[in-house]
């Protein structure tokens, strides 16, 4: 099977890597020694499983499937074979600035300020928090009802995606 021109979710198995549980930050690019823009090649190199999902009966063209990275409650955005996004969902992760789930959207307007773009949610009473660089790599943060729901770390145009792949 050619996988180069889908966007696939890919499900990220850690066993026993170590270097993930204990390295906690959420970083604008990556998060232990997972970075954005990582080759399969090089995510293999670092001896992590990764599967990919398998397209619903009759989908043709790009297609996304949602699936988790071990018990870390993870999941990610492969893109053209390149690490493109990370979801994180628990609130064990923090990012530098000590934002997890569960923080206040103020929270995170105080720790980000002016480095913020601010959009509805497309489906809750809440935003999409975005923190990108000049790159556009970088951070969202997701509320619902002025709580944060979800962080995510990735690059344009992955870090926009409101529905896995789309």
């Amino acid at each position: 099977m050619k996988l180069t021109p889908f966007l696939l979710i890919a499900s990220v198995l850690l066993p026993i890597s170590q270097a993930i549980s204990q390295e906690r930050v959420i970083e604008e690019t990556g998060f232990g020694p997972l970075r954005i823009g990582m080759s399969m090649a090089e995510l293999d190199a670092l001896g992590l499983d990764v599967r990919y999902g398998e397209p619903d009966q009759g989908e043709v063209g790009d297609y996304c499937t949602e699936t988790g990275i071990g018990k870390l409650d993870l999941g990610a955005i492969v893109e053209g074979r390149v690490l493109a996004r990370v979801y994180f969902w628990d609130a064990t992760y923090a990012t530098g600035a000590g934002i997890r789930v569960g923080h206040t959207e103020q929270q995170v307007r105080d720790a980000y300020g002016d480095a913020l773009t601010v959009k509805p949610h497309a489906y809750t009473n809440g935003s999409y928090l975005f923190k990108l660089n000049d790159q556009g790599v970088g951070l969202v943060f997701e509320t619902d009802r002025g709580i944060v729901s979800g962080i995510s770390i990735g690059k344009l145009p992955a870090i926009r995606y409101i529905e896995g792949c789309s």
